[in-house]
């Protein structure tokens, strides 16, 4: 559209610019490619996913999004694609050896501790590996009188 020596560009409202219209709308959505409504199915989730969603824009008919928000859990934290977890030592333990139960993703294990364990040492569990994720544990000895 032009008016005067000034040009005006904007978007038909019938096709929104794709260059494309529907003949017959969806009765479900009218055309608004989404149907909005409640429904139950049952979805398998790796556990390396984190909270986040789709792009809005890049939807296809029949495609099914879903956010997920992972909930803060009171022992383990995730960095990234791995899984911490805080071992609280004895001085005692620290400094002599000896053993510990730790918490994993998959039970409890008991872990040996090494003589002359420093504070924040991180240790990678071995046999804890879930699909792109290692878990971690990390010593935080405390005094105990």
């Amino acid at each position: 559209m032009q008016t005067g020596p000034f040009r005006l560009q904007t978007t038909r409202s019938r096709c929104g610019g794709f260059g494309q219209t529907v003949k017959s709308l969806c009765k479900s959505c009218k055309g608004q490619k989404v149907v909005r409504g409640t429904k139950s199915v049952k979805l398998d989730v790796m556990a390396v996913y984190r909270s986040g969603g789709a792009d809005p824009d890049t939807r296809q008919p029949g495609d099914l999004f879903v956010t997920i928000k992972v909930r803060e859990d009171p022992v383990f934290r995730r960095d990234k694609a791995n899984i911490h977890v805080d071992a609280v030592l004895s001085v005692t333990q620290a400094i002599l050896g000896g053993t510990i139960q730790v918490p994993t993703l998959t039970g409890d294990v008991v872990l040996k501790v090494k003589p002359g364990t420093q504070p924040g040492q991180q240790v990678v569990l071995q046999g804890e590996r879930n699909k792109g994720e290692e878990q971690f544990l990390l010593w935080r000895p405390i005094c105990s009188f």
